[in-house]
């Protein structure tokens, strides 16, 4: 059986995981609210991968004046996470593109 001081220790202990746990799923929200906000000042096109393109050959072919490791980030962000290993020729990807 619990005393109160024992009781308490635990309830502080809740209170404090849960708050942990708020703020890291606070942490990832926004995360992903800057991801998006990043990619719409870009419009997004679909660019039909060809035998050799990578994602960042894409990058660099679609926004060349971007840093590729961001526009190769963001290409990822917009297709799910796709696996770049798993690129296909033919396979429709969508990419931020910065020519006019």
């Amino acid at each position: 059986m619990l005393s109160r001081h024992g009781e308490s220790r635990e309830i502080g202990t809740v209170v404090v995981m849960a708050t942990i746990i708020a703020l890291l799923y606070l942490a990832g929200v926004i995360a992903l609210m800057n991801d998006a906000r990043d990619m719409a000042s870009y419009e997004m096109i679909e660019a039909v991968v060809a035998p050799g393109d990578t994602l960042w050959s894409l990058a660099v072919d679609h926004a060349p004046e971007r840093d590729p490791r961001e526009v190769v980030h963001d290409i990822r962000t917009a297709n799910g996470g796709i696996d770049p290993g798993a690129l296909r020729p033919g396979d429709v990807v969508l990419v931020p593109s910065t020519e006019q």
